[in-house]
């Protein structure tokens, strides 16, 4: 039994009771039902202490309305898809990040390629955090690969560690299937994420704008995913 039908639970009983108060004492004003006077006494002070009762819980429900709406995003949700991917422009880098809960403490750590290539470590110092509008964020130690000037040429950032603080926001997509209609082989089945950039522009313009991505990789200490 959980909490909720607990408290329902409880409710009607507190409201037999109350019931059966209320018509015993009333009854037993014109004798309908005999009551000896001690008793009688008792029961109207029950009663009273019964609807002082009710008007203090009605007015503390009252200043205490429970949001009935989950987060947008919470814990599970980011679990439950596992790995989280993005593209970083015109750089070629690709990123890819899970989630895990460790002691009701989410965390993050992924990789990032350059064409195949890994050439960052990402590994969260700080907990996940959540707001109600969806926004998390976190601070992650960016590793940057010691090779990683053979990989990207000299463009490359220095290797080394930086501190990375994230703050995003998530934005309205679709995910599903699509697939050709009366196809004469029956049609291929595609699975992907659409995005609605009407929604991806009035997030951005909630927030401070989005800088284009460079052309290529920026030097070492301002490097972001």
């Amino acid at each position: 039994m959980n909490t909720e039908h607990a408290l329902q639970i409880s409710f009607y009983i507190l409201l037999i009771i109350f019931s059966a108060t209320a018509f015993i004492s009333v009854a037993s004003i014109p004798n309908w039902i005999k009551v000896r006077e001690p008793y009688k006494k008792r029961l109207f002070y029950a009663l009273i202490l019964e609807i002082i009762a009710c008007i203090i819980g009605f007015v503390r429900q009252g200043m205490t309305i429970k949001d009935e709406h989950p987060p947008i995003i919470s814990s599970e949700f980011l679990e439950q898809y596992k790995v989280w991917r993005w593209d970083y422009g015109p750089s070629g880098w690709r990123t890819s990040i899970t989630f895990d809960s460790d002691q009701n403490r989410l965390s993050a750590s992924g990789a990032t390629e350059f064409h195949g290539k890994k050439i960052f470590d990402w590994a969260t110092t700080s907990p996940v955090n959540f707001s109600k509008d969806g926004t998390i964020d976190f601070v992650a130690k960016q590793s940057i690969a010691s090779n990683i000037g053979e990989i990207m040429g000299p463009n490359a950032p220095r290797p080394g560690t930086h501190e990375i603080k994230f703050k995003l926001k998530p934005i309205l997509a679709f995910s599903g299937t699509w697939k050709t209609v009366n196809a004469p082989d029956g049609g291929e089945t595609y699975q992907g994420t659409i995005d609605c950039f009407a929604a991806r522009d009035a997030t951005l313009k909630a927030g401070s704008q989005a800088q284009p991505a460079p052309a290529s990789p920026p030097n070492a200490g301002t490097t972001e995913p």
